[in-house]
């Protein structure tokens, strides 16, 4: 659902509050948070909350924003605070322009792509295609594409267990993603919440099948191989961008890889509403993506720890994104890995052959060839 111009306004104002003014990522080890930046976080929180009573039209957004700048300005006179003054004029020139929704690449404009999520969207999509080429040599391109959908909810139980929910369509083109926030303040914490969720959506929904222009079956909650192999690998990319230095990830360090921690070890404890067997796939399934990393560079397969663990990202990606790939195919294709990475003392002669046919799945693509390789390893 579109956002309408006061949620567009009290988001830009909450998001960069999390960027730039977190009192976490702020305080000054022995002084504390600089009173620059407690004022400066209270006046773009309240110009969140009084948002849907002045913000009446997109034609109103230039000169309410244009004034809580003014304001952090005046409250700045060292710049400490900079970068959000920065930001907030942008939002204040940018946010008529779009509502939170649409097709980030080959669609919408870039100042459409400052409101809602776009923006994030955008640098996560673009980090994801880059990463995506260089393990694989496939590219994203504008077919079928990703659109996307911010939303607001004031239901705190619609996210629970964090600030954030995400869901994917991928049976329509282009492919839909779905985020919706609860209507509150955000911290540098929850940014790593939003910034996990879409890493998951477009990694483990947006990209399967991706190689075909065709809608493909949505995967369902207890297919383990898009919420366990596959939110391994999104995992790992999202640790990879919190490490990077930039606006969405203040909160980085040993808090924030711990924050991330949680996140993921939440996917899979007993509170997930799924049943328990399917939950212990979902587990077996991540437990399997490692595995594999530690087979290859076991039997000298990968020169390292790293070099183990991006040639499982390219098998990974290229399974994933593979033109004849469904949730179902991909499903039973972990259920054969997991016989062997998994399984009851497979030996290391099977472990050792299982991970040659992944690695030569990469360069030939061929999966029914991956299949029958498998099936005969574990004499299915």
């Amino acid at each position: 659902m579109p956002l309408e111009a006061s949620q567009k306004v009290a988001l830009g104002l909450r998001l960069a509050a999390a960027c730039y003014l977190d009192p976490e990522c702020c305080s000054v080890v022995g002084q504390g948070v600089p009173s620059s930046i407690r004022s400066a976080r209270a006046k773009l929180l309240a110009g969140a909350s009084v948002a849907a009573h002045e913000v009446t039209s997109d034609a109103s957004i230039s000169t309410f924003l244009g004034d809580i700048a003014d304001d952090l300005e005046s409250l700045d006179a060292q710049g400490v605070i900079a970068e959000a003054v920065i930001q907030v004029r942008l939002l204040s020139r940018t946010l008529h322009a779009g509502n939170g929704d649409g097709q980030i690449h080959g669609g919408l404009s870039e100042e459409a792509c400052q409101t809602g999520l776009l923006r994030l969207s955008k640098a996560i999509e673009e980090r994801l295609g880059a990463a995506l080429k260089n393990a694989t040599g496939f590219e994203m391109g504008t077919k079928p594409g990703l659109s996307y959908t911010t939303c607001v909810t004031d239901e705190a139980a619609r996210c629970a267990p964090f600030f954030v929910t995400g869901d994917a369509d991928i049976s329509c083109t282009p492919r839909e993603i779905a985020l919706t926030l609860f209507d509150g303040e955000i911290s540098a914490r929850a940014l790593l919440h939003i910034a996990y969720t879409i890493h998951h959506e477009i990694t483990c929904h947006g990209l399967q099948g991706l190689a075909s222009d065709a809608g493909k079956p949505n995967a369902h909650a207890t297919c383990f191989w898009s919420e366990g192999w596959m939110d391994t690998l999104a995992f790992d990319l999202t640790q990879d961008w919190a490490k990077e230095k930039n606006a969405w990830t203040p909160l980085n360090g040993p808090d924030g890889e711990g924050e991330l921690w949680k996140i993921h070890d939440a996917r899979y404890s007993a509170a997930v509403n799924i049943p328990k067997v399917q939950m212990d796939y979902r587990r077996a399934a991540r437990a399997g993506f490692r595995r594999l990393a530690r087979i290859l560079q076991d039997n000298c397969l990968a020169s390292s720890q790293i070099d183990a663990c991006e040639l499982v990202k390219a098998f990974t990606f290229t399974a994933q994104t593979h033109a004849d790939a469904t949730c179902t195919r991909l499903r039973l294709l972990a259920a054969r890995l997991l016989t062997v990475l998994v399984g009851d003392n497979p030996g290391r002669r099977k472990e050792t052959e299982l991970a040659h046919s992944c690695i030569s799945f990469v360069a030939t693509r061929d999966m029914a060839l991956l299949e029958a390789q498998i099936d005969k390893i574990t004499g299915i």
